[in-house]
């Protein structure tokens, strides 16, 4: 997973703000850049996701995108839609 490498992981807000990802943590193993592990499939992984500058104002947002590569980031990402906080 990809976070401040390239800006590919990043988060837009409704008003169409971008907000980059700032560090990434998967499991005990914490980068800015990113983290490149395999994962046990069918088993669960946290992951924590970072990202500066959200005002607490905003609550929902429209698109998470998490990249998965940096050599064909337009097929390797996940994408999350209508992401809502809980207040």
């Amino acid at each position: 997973m990809l976070c401040q490498e390239d800006n590919l992981t990043r988060l837009f807000d409704t008003s169409g703000t971008v907000y980059p990802c700032a560090k990434i943590k998967i499991g005990n193993q914490e980068d800015v850049n990113g983290l490149y592990l395999r994962f046990p499939q069918g088993t669960p992984v946290k992951v924590t996701l970072t990202f500066n500058n959200v005002t607490s104002q905003v609550n929902e947002f429209d698109t998470l995108e998490i990249s998965f590569s940096v050599f064909n980031p337009s097929d390797s990402y996940l994408k999350f839609k209508n992401i809502k906080l809980p207040r």
